[in-house]
């Protein structure tokens, strides 16, 4: 019996006397004449084609050694150098074998394209890709994808899906923080006159006292011995409460005074931009959407909106297939 190890092409368009195994391309098989394997007294074989009948009262001819051809018994599960897995144990044993979807794609050979460059791998960090400003500015939208999403390509080949609603929220949210700080700088934060009871603890009390003048700068103001509130800031047609402010005395004192604004105002501005942003199903034409990427590239933070979800992901680096790298 002789075993022989080739590569074998299998074309699903070839000719009658060479019948094809349909559904594979290319493989690594080990080839073993069929005559041998039916000599063996082993379990059930697996054959690419039956061996031919023969007639009655005809005796069989004795096994020659042959070079293999197509039709002989493979085994897609075998490499170069492998025993035969023709047996029904060896081809159980190989479908247990536990491969992971890594494996399989680095030992796939495309019979398209042979020596197609990687585009995408399932390794986690094995091709990173570094986002910053200048990839996004260089953004082209190409389409978008469920009226949710807009696919765009950069100038390098890189591939991004770009979230439409996460992206207008971070360009709302920016100009809207803009505008909030303008009119701090210049002390005309828009306030309401109110009449709310201020029972602060002692440690609070003294919090205030001690930061009062940042309070005052957003627009607080507060009635005799700081028992009450006179006047507070409005942000986005929301008055702040007597909890915002406590909430801010106590970011001031973990700060040591350094923190510029209340966090219930970032809360407001987000919720305000998350509002009017465009949503899930709306759909945008190829201008609108061009314009949206080019605001994102100007923001501070373009790649989250304004809750922290990632506003752009991407996909994979069409630089190798365009000559660019």
């Amino acid at each position: 019996t002789t075993t022989t190890t080739t590569t074998a092409f299998i074309n699903s368009t070839a000719s009658q006397d060479k019948p094809s195994v349909h559904g594979i391309d290319t493989v690594s098989v080990t080839v073993q004449p069929a005559t041998a394997v039916a000599a063996q007294n082993h379990k059930p074989q697996f054959f690419a084609r039956p061996p031919p009948k023969r007639a009655r009262g005809a005796v069989a001819a004795p096994a020659v050694e042959r070079e293999p051809v197509q039709g002989d018994a493979v085994s897609i599960f075998s490499k170069p150098g492998d025993d035969c897995l023709c047996s029904l144990e060896a081809y159980e044993s190989a479908a247990k074998r536990p491969r992971t979807a890594e494996q399989l794609v680095d030992e796939w050979q495309n019979p398209c394209f042979k020596g197609c460059p990687q585009v995408l791998s399932l390794s986690a960090g094995a091709n990173p890709v570094k986002l910053d400003k200048q990839i996004l500015a260089s953004l082209k939208c190409t389409g978008q994808l469920d009226k949710k999403f807009l696919l765009c390509v950069t100038s390098t080949g890189l591939v991004l899906v770009v979230d439409q609603h996460a992206a207008d929220e971070r360009v709302r949210l920016e100009r809207f923080e803009t505008e909030i700080a303008e009119q701090f700088a210049t002390e005309s934060i828009q306030t309401e006159l109110v009449n709310q009871p201020l029972d602060l603890p002692r440690s609070h009390k003294a919090l205030l006292e001690q930061h009062q003048s940042a309070v005052s700068r957003w627009g607080w103001r507060f009635g005799p011995n700081l028992s009450s509130i006179s006047q507070a800031p409005k942000i986005q047609a929301v008055t702040l409460a007597v909890a915002d402010l406590v909430e801010f005395l106590l970011q001031l004192a973990e700060t040591r005074g350094t923190v510029t604004s209340p966090a219930a105002v970032h809360r407001i501005l987000a919720s305000a931009a998350c509002r009017g942003a465009i949503m899930f199903g709306d759909s945008l034409e190829m201008e609108r959407a061009n314009l949206l990427l080019e605001h994102l590239a100007k923001c501070r933070f373009p790649f989250q909106c304004a809750h922290g979800r990632p506003s752009c992901v991407p996909l994979l680096d069409m630089s190798s297939l365009m000559g660019l790298r």
